[in-house]
């Protein structure tokens, strides 16, 4: 990661170079291996433009499999990196029907993944818990494991919100326990079993955060302080610092919670304005307020 990041101008250069004489086979090539990097680097500014040009050239060249890998790391990148749901919807769909004409059981599970994602964006809970489901069901039955578990991620996620608690904390309890167990060392890459734990904590944290359990909320979050920002997910980094701040004064450690609020205005600019304005206020108030309900 450091050498792609250090080298980003040149091999981006060497990419578009390679999109532009037609080079099908090495562009493809270059998709296929930032595909399992692109999570960890959500801010380089480049996915959609690269997965994109990955996708036309698997088109070029026939090669229908690679086409559709191609197309739901596309629709990634259009939510994830730039918020575009209609885009991010439109690859997804792309990329299901191809999957299921191929008979493709890991891209179909892919492609519910996104649509459960982009469904539950859209208000949809219905039908976000169903492409959930439908996705965890396609990943057993593939036996794909580091599918699974991004599945289960927001399955606890969509649990929490459908006030399925109990439910919610059972999911995050099989993530850990699946990537704690010995016999998964060498099918899970570090790089995702680190964001893997980080991000289904930061799921779960919601659920001691929205029963008034504040104490339970701050020793949660703690962990995962200022841990998923190095992988480029701004958001959710913003938010540990804002929600742990909230819990701390709820406590009424109100110095530590000021260390958090001000943690958070140092995303000004590469988070939602209103997760700034937030801090700022709790920071300016003379007895804050902080909310009890989170999400």
């Amino acid at each position: 990661m450091h050498w792609l990041k250090a080298e980003h101008a040149n091999w981006l250069a060497a990419f578009r170079e390679a999109a532009a004489l037609g080079e099908h086979a090495e562009v493809g090539a270059v998709g296929a291996a930032m595909s399992p990097v692109s999570d960890h680097w959500v801010t380089a500014g480049h996915w959609v433009e690269l997965f994109d040009a990955a996708a036309r050239a698997a088109a070029a060249l026939g090669d229908t499999a690679a086409r559709t890998a191609h197309l739901n790391d596309l629709s990634w990148a259009h939510w994830v990196c730039e918020s575009d749901l209609p885009a991010a919807a439109e690859a997804a769909g792309a990329a299901l029907e191809l999957a299921r004409a191929t008979g493709a059981e890991v891209q179909q599970a892919r492609a519910h993944l996104r649509f459960s994602v982009l469904r539950d964006a859209d208000g949809d809970a219905a039908s976000a818990a169903e492409h959930c489901r439908k996705a965890l069901d396609l990943f057993i039955a593939a036996d794909e494991i580091n599918g699974y578990l991004p599945a289960c991620n927001v399955s606890i996620h969509l649990l929490r919100r459908a006030g399925r608690v109990d439910d919610a904390m059972a999911t995050h309890r099989e993530v850990m326990d699946v990537l704690g167990d010995p016999r998964n060392a060498a099918r899970i890459p570090e790089t995702t079993r680190v964001l893997t734990a980080l991000i289904a904590t930061y799921h779960v944290s919601l659920v001691p955060l929205n029963l008034g359990r504040w104490a339970e909320a701050v020793d949660v979050l703690l962990p995962i302080r200022g841990a998923l920002e190095t992988h480029g997910h701004h958001r959710p980094a913003a938010k540990v610092h804002l929600h742990l701040g909230h819990a701390l004064t709820h406590l009424g450690r109100r110095a530590e919670a000021e260390a958090e609020y001000r943690a958070v205005l140092a995303f000004a600019g590469r988070v939602a304005d209103e997760l700034v304005a937030e801090a700022r206020a709790a920071l300016a108030a003379d007895s804050p307020a902080p909310p009890t309900v989170f999400e």
